[in-house]
């Protein structure tokens, strides 16, 4: 088995899923150009293993990431990360492109690669939409909107009024995001079929994430609700 270490990014915004932390990364060129057939990914400051990972499964993600780039117009580097919980992201580091997918997502969609399709093209679609810079105005938004209410709210002697300004912020953050989430499974669902992958693939992708997926709460929650999504993507492979 061989081995390969993490690198860093300069800067790693998430655009899918939830992060307390940057996840490491490992690029899947790095991985595919390996001869071994099983790749050990580890921590470089403690030689922990971080997980594994098929060589092949590298290649056939780089194949598939590469069709649908060829539809995008998008020259994005693809990552693997770290993390249990399926994830993807699509973010700029240095001005590059980058899309990843996590560890988790690969155990949870196995050898599906109109699955795999489905959530690429969803990470490239943020990268058309703009999504990067329209959330770092709605979080500059935020903070501005959080400053102005906590002092209206204190001024008034309100109780609670932290918390009142929290759950309002948070409202303004994650109307938009759902919004722009709904775009993306849009975009991303026309992006496989044009790359020639099939559409029921995203309806496979989240009917497995939706059995994952625990209690939830739509109102401030940062993505649709994967009942929502799942129907959308029904809704979307019949049209």
């Amino acid at each position: 088995m061989t081995t390969i270490k993490f690198f860093s990014l300069s800067a790693l915004l998430l655009l899918v899923g939830c992060a307390t932390q940057a996840p490491l990364i490992w690029k899947a060129n790095d991985i595919a150009a390996l001869s071994a057939s099983q790749i050990r990914l580890y921590r470089q400051s403690d030689g922990e293993t971080i997980g594994t990972i098929q060589r092949d499964r590298a290649q056939r993600l780089l194949d598939i990431k590469n069709r649908i780039s060829a539809v995008t117009g998008h020259n994005a580097d693809l990552l693997i990360a770290s993390g249990k919980d399926p994830n993807a992201f699509a973010t700029y580091d240095k001005g590059a492109a980058i899309i990843g997918i996590n560890l988790g997502m690969i155990d949870l969609l196995q050898n599906d690669d109109d699955a795999y399709a489905a959530i690429l093209a969803h990470e490239f679609a943020h990268l058309t939409l703009g999504h990067g810079a329209i959330r770092q105005q709605r979080e500059q938004l935020k903070q501005g909107a959080s400053a102005m209410l906590g002092f209206i709210l204190g001024a008034a002697g309100i109780p609670g009024g932290g918390m009142v300004v929290d759950v309002a912020a948070q409202a303004i953050s994650t109307v938009y995001s759902r919004d722009e989430e709904r775009d993306a499974d849009l975009y991303g669902v026309d992006y496989m079929r044009r790359a020639g992958f099939d559409p029921k693939g995203a309806v496979r992708a989240w009917e497995r994430m939706s059995q994952r997926s625990g209690i939830s709460i739509p109102f401030l929650s940062t993505h649709p609700t994967s009942t929502e999504r799942l129907e959308t993507m029904k809704q979307l492979t019949r049209q």
